[in-house]
């Protein structure tokens, strides 16, 4: 198993809430991991966004939480998973009825019997939050008592909420964003993995030479995009694209694509719908926001503007039985699927980095047989001498060998009436 596997291995079951000492040691383990990373830290209370509306929470301190039946039956504790708890739960202790209980504190996924579900609702509304357990649904079935036990201390203390950001420079200081959210309790591929995939192409990319300047951002999902677009001015004027990555090993999924707001105008789609529709056939291609939603919308928000596309392992006509829950577990992910959404994204960057307007430097109509070119090619295959054959077959094995196998005669033939066609297109955008 690779080296940054291993590290996802030891993050997964952490209580990886918002803003918790699991998150904090979490991010400390990925900039210890990751050379040069930089963990970028908000103050609880700090207000941002549009009206000021979104805020950076407290610290969430979980003393204890167990839930048990009139004899004392343990039928839930948060030391068994932190999906078991309502994250951001506050405290209660006291006896319930079960009806209240169920109607009023309990979270089950029915689809998904077996599944301990991940209650997320109390992070985006700090200002009515609920306690609650997460039971499987078959438990919740079994449920015969007529009164609980519930026993639930927590903490909420100001403190830093963290991000992590992990830079290529380039020749420029314009900017491609890889993002990830780093939060999501005790699951990994829902989060976890698709930031371990944007560091990890980060890192492949550091002794590369890049015309535009590369970025990972592990973020806390919608509220520290959010932040970090407020208070890092000078990297968001700077970044002129994003992609966001997640979900990069879903059991029996292809690969699905979903487009920016501007499909038609940026280059991260324009570029993924050309390799992805080659590459990979079975490819998904979805409208913005129509598939799924994560942080894209903080950066395509009024006054950020950052065009952002998305990619990952999910069919919505497809069976998904992990997300949301603890099914998503370390023991489903594929190391080969990583490694292919990593290489894919690095492929993404190989189109970007050697993207071109083709620009006249004279005036006029150049000899193009003459010996200072000898660029001149005969339209008819036969007077072709072997340089001009070997000019195409160059031009060709650049290709990836999946692009060589789906060329045509005609395709060929483009190339070879390339040399004659290029005067027309000179400066053409």
């Amino acid at each position: 198993m690779q080296d940054y596997l291993l590290l996802t291995k030891k993050l997964w079951p952490l209580n990886r809430a918002h803003l918790t000492d699991d998150t904090q040691d979490a991010f400390k383990q990925l900039q210890s991991f990751y050379t040069g990373s930089q963990i970028i830290k908000h103050k609880s209370g700090f207000k941002c966004g549009a009206q000021n509306t979104w805020t950076v929470p407290e610290k969430w301190v979980v003393h204890h939480a167990t839930l048990k039946d009139s004899k004392g039956t343990l039928i839930a504790d948060f030391k068994e998973s932190p999906l078991r708890l309502y994250s951001y739960s506050p405290s209660f202790s006291g006896t319930i009825d079960k009806k209240t209980l169920i109607n009023d504190h309990v979270f089950s996924q029915p689809d998904q019997p077996d599944a301990i579900p991940f209650h997320f609702r109390n992070q985006y509304r700090p200002w009515d939050r609920q306690w609650g357990f997460c039971l499987k649904d078959n438990e919740v079935k079994k449920l015969n008592d007529i009164n609980y036990q519930v026993d639930i201390k927590t903490e909420f203390i100001a403190d830093e909420m963290f991000q992590l950001e992990y830079e290529k420079p380039g020749k420029s200081k314009k900017r491609i964003l890889l993002l990830g959210h780093f939060d999501h309790p005790d699951m990994g591929n829902d989060g976890l993995l698709g930031c371990m995939v944007a560091n990890e192409v980060i890192k492949r990319l550091k002794n590369k030479e890049t015309y535009y300047s590369y970025a990972a951002l592990s973020t806390v999902e919608i509220i520290g995009s959010v932040a970090y677009c407020q208070t890092e001015t000078e990297n968001t004027k700077n970044t002129v694209a994003g992609l966001f990555i997640t979900l990069p090993s879903t059991p029996n999924h292809p690969i699905s694509y979903q487009n920016s707001s501007s499909p038609q105008n940026f280059i991260i789609d324009r570029a993924f719908n050309n390799l992805l529709r080659c590459r990979y056939p079975q490819t998904k291609f979805f409208d913005f926001r129509s598939l799924i939603g994560n942080d894209e919308i903080a950066f395509e928000s009024p006054g950020i503007s950052i065009n952002m596309g998305l990619i990952g392992r999910l069919d919505p006509d497809l069976p998904f039985p992990h997300y949301h829950n603890n099914s998503d577990d370390i023991n489903k992910i594929n190391e080969t699927d990583i490694e292919n959404m990593i290489n894919l994204v690095i492929d993404l960057i190989t189109i970007i980095e050697n993207n071109y307007k083709v620009s006249t430097n004279f005036t006029g109509l150049p000899c193009l047989s003459h010996p200072k070119f000898n660029l001149f090619l005969h339209p008819i295959d036969q007077y072709f001498d072997k340089t001009k054959n070997d000019l195409c077959t160059n031009l060709i094995s650049k290709l990836h060998p999946l692009e060589i196998k789906q060329l045509t005669q005609t395709d060929k033939n483009k190339l070879y009436f390339f040399s004659n066609q290029i005067i027309p297109y000179l400066g053409q955008n």
